[in-house]
């Protein structure tokens, strides 16, 4: 049997098929909370109506088992005072485990030596604090991890059970989508960190931070391989059998901050797209807040339709003080809203809280990228959205008409965004049709299947998706 399946079958407690609203999950740096809770963003600054979860970053693991809570500042009266804070306003937090380049001591606390000790250490975090889950944020996770990660997931699932059913587990992933596919069911949200998709590598063009779409571009180098972009990585998730209900994308309260460079159309890099002959240099991880005050004027805003991204474009004399500068801001978070209901993922992540807070503004400037994710949120859409109303249940139509000669249509419903099969089968079993066999995003779908080369006689329709299988009888008279 399938591991994921054995698992789905064992632990297949209180996950819904359909997702009814958007969660907006937000990352909340120790450093940024600062010691005794007195740093750039203390906690009691956070306006909490704006998500559903806070995770608390980052404990990291030691190759022993044991957990670093000193490195990042979650000491134990930072825990306290953000987890009262949240629960007042009716938000659940949770405690990360990991960050970047954790790979090594995830490794060495996953070991038949240390599991045991391991999760019985994070279970102690979580019931001595009071989180009311865990954040698994191994990286960078490889193709080799799958064992010991899948048996991570397996054990920690199982004892957070024993606290209680509502102890949420969730982890942070970008491109990992075989190794999640095969314990999908033990999560609550996979969060797919779909920032950080660029840099000035060989072979590259400029390019955006976050988009939400590659726009149909290609790496000059390499006819049919695409930009990265959003969409891509959920569909790869999407395509490895997760439900898409399952699935956050993010929201980067960071930018990428490209200079100089030579041999583009304008000389150094100021746009996406570019190819370059002298390498430009990249800053990473540049705060929105140092974006807005070091850099943005209106004049050089641009916003690439086809990325569905904002950027700052700077072409000043020469090649050397040029930049390209891709960050998040009002409109790209509406558009990640627009285009996570239209897709039927389970909702969004915020990297960090603390990048998008500008300390030095008046009352009500201080943290308006994340009042733009809270108004894009709770925005009703008006009579002019063109959005689906999506079907509560999966669900397949009787055909018609019924009898039908030579054709007749086939209409099903899916409330998720998920892989499907649509097969027509004759009464001895035999597969005479395969209609569907793809992804299809959620809402009513209808095909027509022709018979005219079929004979006359009783048919199974069958459609089937990871979890549900319907079918329904036609008759064909010729």
């Amino acid at each position: 049997m399938h591991l994921s399946i054995f698992i789905l079958l064992i632990f297949s407690f209180g996950f819904s098929s359909a997702q009814t609203k958007l969660w907006t999950t937000a990352y909340y740096a120790g450093w940024m909370q600062g010691q005794n809770n007195i740093g750039h963003l203390p906690a009691q600054n956070i306006d909490f109506s704006a998500v559903t979860h806070i995770i608390h970053f980052a404990v990291v693991p030691n190759s022993d088992g044991t957990l670093d809570t000193a490195s990042n500042t979650i000491t134990e009266s930072n825990s306290l005072e953000l987890i009262s804070l949240a629960h007042k306003h009716g938000v659940k937090v949770l405690i990360s485990i990991g960050g970047w380049n954790s790979g090594d001591g995830f490794r060495g606390a996953t070991s038949l030596l240390n599991l045991t000790s391991f999760i019985s250490n994070l279970i102690s975090l979580v019931t001595s604090r009071g989180y009311d889950g865990i954040d698994i944020d191994w990286e960078p996770l490889g193709s080799a991890d799958a064992v010991l990660y899948i048996a991570l997931i397996t054990s920690l699932r199982t004892a957070l059970n024993t606290l209680s059913n509502e102890t949420l587990l969730t982890t942070a992933n970008g491109s990992q989508a075989e190794i999640i596919s095969q314990v999908f069911p033990l999560f609550d949200q996979i969060n797919l960190m779909t920032y950080d998709l660029s840099g000035a590598w060989p072979g590259w063009v400029t390019w955006h931070n976050s988009p939400l779409h590659n726009g149909g571009y290609q790496f000059p180098c390499c006819p049919g391989s695409f930009l990265p972009s959003t969409d891509s990585h959920v569909n790869d998730f999407i395509a490895a059998g997760i439900p898409a209900s399952k699935l956050g994308i993010g929201i980067d309260f960071y930018g990428y901050v490209w200079n100089g460079g030579n041999g583009t159309t304008t000389g150094g890099v100021t746009k996406p797209r570019q190819t370059w002959t002298s390498d430009p240099w990249v800053q990473g991880n540049v705060p929105y807040y140092t974006i807005m005050q070091d850099y943005y004027q209106p004049q050089y805003y641009n916003w690439d339709d086809a990325a569905k991204a904002s950027y700052l474009s700077i072409d000043d004399t020469g090649s050397t003080n040029d930049k390209f500068i891709s960050y998040d801001d009002e409109k790209t978070v509406q558009a990640k809203f627009d285009y996570a209901r239209t897709k039927g993922i389970g909702g969004l992540i915020i990297w960090e809280l603390g990048g998008g807070y500008r300390a030095n503004q008046s009352a009500g400037q201080k943290d308006v990228l994340l009042q733009a994710v809270k108004n894009a949120r709770d925005r009703i859409a008006d009579v002019n959205d063109a959005i689906p109303e999506i079907p509560a249940l999966f669900a397949l139509e009787q055909n018609y008409p019924n009898p039908f000669n030579p054709s007749t249509t086939i209409q099903f419903s899916l409330p998720i965004t998920e892989h499907v099969e649509l097969n027509i089968y004759n009464i001895l079993g035999e597969k005479v049709a395969g209609l569907v066999n793809e992804t299809l995003s959620a809402g009513t779908h209808n095909i027509t299947w022709d018979a005219s080369n079929i004979p006359s006689g009783i048919y199974i329709c069958r459609l089937r998706s990871f979890n549900n299988v319907l079918t329904k009888k036609m008759t064909l008279i010729k």
